[in-house]
C-alpha cells in the first residue's frame, strides 16, 4: 500500500509492504525512516494523515503522527476491534459488542474518545455500515440500531426479529435501504432505520441481480 500526504507544507510518501512501513520525501526521493508494526498481527490504517494502528488480537488503538512517529494517543478498548469505520476527523472502531468514536487529533487534556455505544451482554454486532451521517449496526439479537456518527446518539432501535442470516441491499447512492431474510424482504428508512414495508419473497438465490431500486 502507498500512501501520499502533505505535511507542514512538505509532500511525503508512505509504503506499508507486510508489517514495514517506509516514509520517503517527495522532493528528492530520500527515504526518512523505516519502521516496522510491533507486533505481527498489528494492522494500519492512514486517515486525516495520522496512522492508526490496531489488532485483532489485543484491545488497544494507537494514532501517530506519520513523520515524527510521536505518538498522538492510546485507547484502549473493552475489547479487541474486528476493524475501523472512517468518518469526517474521526474513526469509529467497531468490536464484537461495541462501537467508539475516536477522535484523529487529541485535545489538550482531554480524552480521543467522542462517543461509544454498547450493547447488551451476549449481543454481538454482525454488520455494521454508514450512510452519510447515519452509521448503522445490525446485531445477533435481531436489532437494527441507527445512530448519529457526528454524536453517537441512537436514533432508533428497531426489533426486526432476524436472527438468521441477512442480506442488506443499498443502492449506490445509499438512498434507499432492503433486507432480505427469513424470506421476508423488508424495507428500511435510511434516515432513522424504522421500516417502511415488509413483504414475503420465497427463493431469491440472489438479491444483488434480482432487486433493483427505482424512484
Amino acid at each position: 500500500k502507498i500512501y501520499s500526504f502533505v505535511s507542514d507544507n512538505k509532500d511525503y510518501i508512505m509504503h506499508q509492504k507486510g508489517l514495514n512501513l517506509y516514509l520517503y520525501n517527495c522532493l528528492n526521493g530520500d527515504q526518512l525512516w523505516q519502521e516496522a508494526l510491533p507486533e505481527e498481527h498489528n494492522k494500519m490504517i492512514f486517515h486525516k494523515n495520522k496512522m492508526i494502528i490496531y489488532s485483532n488480537k489485543n484491545t488497544n488503538v494507537t494514532i501517530k503522527h506519520p513523520v515524527s512517529m510521536k505518538e498522538i494517543g492510546v485507547y484502549t478498548l473493552d475489547s479487541p476491534p474486528t476493524h475501523p469505520i472512517l468518518f469526517g476527523d474521526n474513526v469509529i472502531m467497531k468490536s464484537n459488542n461495541s462501537l467508539v468514536s475516536l477522535k484523529t487529533i487529541k485535545p489538550i487534556l482531554r480524552s480521543m474518545k467522542n462517543w461509544s455505544v454498547n450493547l447488551e451482554r451476549g449481543n454481538i454486532f454482525k454488520k455494521t455500515f454508514i450512510l452519510g451521517d447515519i452509521l448503522f449496526g445490525f446485531t445477533t439479537f435481531g436489532d437494527l440500531l441507527c445512530i448519529k456518527a457526528h454524536t453517537g446518539k441512537i436514533i432508533h432501535v428497531n426489533n426486526l426479529d432476524i436472527y438468521g442470516e441477512a442480506k442488506f441491499i443499498i443502492d449506490d447512492n445509499g438512498q434507499h435501504i432492503a433486507i432480505y431474510a427469513d424470506d421476508f424482504l423488508i424495507g428500511i428508512d435510511p434516515h432513522n432505520g424504522k421500516t417502511l414495508w415488509k413483504i414475503r419473497e420465497l427463493n431469491i438465490d440472489s438479491t444483488y441481480d434480482l432487486i433493483s431500486f427505482s424512484d
